[in-house]
């Protein structure tokens, strides 16, 4: 992703990426965003989602990674607890909502091109990535 993407992200949810600049051994957050720029939105998607879930709740989460594997989008992230009076039970529950939020989002980028936002679909051929027609062709025929 380009960096004015990512510090687009880290600007506006700085809660969620926290943990973006620490020294490795502080956190476990890579350094990078690992998809390209068409999952832009899908990310900030995520971020809009678990942040309503804080102000609901107030429950955090820190991403630890986001990277593309197998084609699609993966979200990685560490729920840090509770800052309101819920009991375990409760916690679990929010929690579950707050995963289901990332997997929802996470199915969507199936059929988002990871390079352009546009439709796309999962290819098979190779290196599994989810690309729209025009992106799959300049993938292999450098157009």
């Amino acid at each position: 992703m380009k960096e004015e993407l990512s510090k687009k992200l880290i600007e506006d949810f700085p809660w969620i990426f926290r943990d973006r600049y620490e020294a490795k051994t502080k956190s476990s957050f890579s350094r990078k965003f690992y998809v390209e720029d068409g999952w832009y939105g899908l990310i900030r998607n995520i971020c809009e989602e678990i942040m309503a879930l804080h102000y609901d709740t107030g429950v955090q989460l820190t991403a630890t990674k986001v990277k593309e594997k197998f084609g699609t989008l993966r979200f990685y992230a560490q729920w840090d607890g509770a800052l309101l009076p819920y009991n375990q039970s409760e916690i679990d529950s929010i929690i579950n909502i707050g995963f289901d939020i990332i997997t929802k989002i996470e199915d969507k980028s199936s059929i988002i091109c990871e390079w352009c936002a546009n439709a796309g679909k999962t290819n098979t051929d190779g290196w599994k990535k989810t690309l729209c027609d025009s992106c799959q062709d300049r993938r292999f025929n450098g157009c």
